[in-house]
C-alpha cells in the first residue's frame, strides 16, 4: 500500500540483497578470497589479521566456526580485536541467513497500522465500499502510535496512516 515506507522495504527482498554483506552468496559459500574482501572492509582490522587469513585459506564456513581461541591461533592478540572480530562475524552470519525481519514496537500500535493496511487495501480492491478513517487509538497509545507510523512512514507518506 505504500512502497517507499521503512515497513514495506524492511520485508523487500531485494533492498537486504542489496544491503548485506555485497556478496550474491551465503558466507558459509564463500571462498577466501570473499573472506578478505569483507575483512578488507571492515574497520579497525589489520594488515596483519587479513594475512593471516589468507595464509590459512580461511573459507566462509570456516570463518564463522571461528571462536576466541580460533581467532587466537590466527595470531589475534588483542582481546578488543579479537571481540571486535568475533562480533563482526556473528553479525555477518546472523546477517546472511536472512529469514527474521524484527519488528520491535509495541503489539498494540503495530497491530492498529497492519489493521488499517489491511483494510485501505481491502478498498483499493473493491472488497469494502467504504475506505477506514484513521485508526482509533486509545489515549495512552496514542503518542506511542504516532512515533511508530512516522518510524516506519516517515514525512509525508505517514499522512495515509494518520490521515
Amino acid at each position: 500500500m505504500c512502497e517507499k515506507s521503512a515497513l514495506a522495504r524492511q520485508f523487500d527482498d531485494s533492498v537486504w540483497t542489496e544491503q548485506g554483506s555485497g556478496a550474491q552468496s551465503p558466507v558459509t559459500e564463500w571462498s577466501n578470497e570473499g573472506v578478505i574482501a569483507w575483512l578488507v572492509g571492515i574497520n579497525k582490522v589489520s594488515q596483519n589479521v587479513i594475512e593471516s587469513f589468507k595464509k590459512d585459506a580461511i573459507t566462509g564456513e570456516q570463518m564463522i566456526c571461528l571462536g576466541k581461541e580460533g581467532l587466537k591461533d590466527l595470531g589475534l592478540t588483542g582481546v578488543g580485536a579479537i571481540y571486535h572480530l568475533l562480533s563482526k562475524i556473528k553479525r555477518l552470519e546472523q546477517d546472511s541467513h536472512g529469514i527474521v525481519t524484527l519488528i520491535e514496537h509495541t503489539p498494540y500500535c503495530f497491530g492498529k497500522i497492519i489493521d488499517c493496511l489491511r483494510l485501505k487495501s481491502a478498498y483499493s480492491q473493491g472488497l469494502v465500499r467504504q475506505g477506514l478513517a484513521t485508526p482509533v487509538i486509545c489515549d495512552t497509545e496514542k503518542k506511542r502510535f504516532e512515533k511508530v507510523v512516522k518510524y516506519f512512514f516517515p514525512g509525508e507518506s505517514s499522512k495515509f496512516i494518520l490521515g
